[in-house]
């Protein structure tokens, strides 16, 4: 089954948890489109640790998607100041029967400013919006899940940053009790 990763303020309890709906390949080919692709949906999971030191929360999902999907690898390492990232979000989260939240993908770098259990990025095309919390941070240099999307200031016509929850912190706060050691 799979697992799944997200912000801690957007599921924090099993009761939540059991209640989600997880939606694969949700996705528009643009802004309000009408055209809607192939998509599957799981319902509910389970619990499995989370905190919010770093904001994260770790699930196990109740079956596997129908479609096929990529599933992410991740890493405890560091990023280092300026290093390229991804973060693959629907601003405005899942509304059913909408066309207005499609899945969007946007690119920057760490910036020099970084806490102990959050890195801090800068976007240099697109931005994140509300509804885009537990998103994964991705690094592009090895495409591993780095972080999840806390929160933060950024939004589209602006140049703020937003906070993502150290995928480390993660590690030390639970998800190693659940998931292998990756290379």
């Amino acid at each position: 089954l799979p697992w799944f990763l997200t912000a801690d303020h957007c599921i924090g309890s099993q009761t939540v948890a059991q209640t989600a709906i997880t939606y694969f390949g949700y996705k528009t080919s643009s802004c309000n489109s009408s055209s809607l692709g192939t998509y599957d949906s799981v319902s509910g999971s389970t619990y499995k640790t989370g905190s919010s030191t770093s904001d994260f929360t770790l699930l196990l999902l109740s079956g596997e998607p129908s479609i096929s999907f990529a599933r992410l690898g991740y890493s405890t390492a560091d990023l280092d100041w300026g290093d390229d990232i991804a973060v693959v979000h629907h601003p405005g989260g899942y509304r059913p029967g909408s066309f207005d939240s499609y899945m969007r993908v946007s690119y920057g770098d760490r910036d020099l400013v970084s806490w102990p259990n959050y890195w801090v990025m800068e976007y240099s095309s697109g931005s994140t919006e509300g509804g885009s919390s537990g998103a994964p941070l991705i690094s592009v240099s090895d495409k591993r899940v780095r972080g999840q999307l806390s929160g933060g200031l950024a939004g589209c016509g602006n140049i703020f940053d937003d906070e993502y929850g150290k995928f480390s912190s993660a590690w030390d706060d639970g998800a190693s009790t659940y998931l292998s050691v990756q290379d």
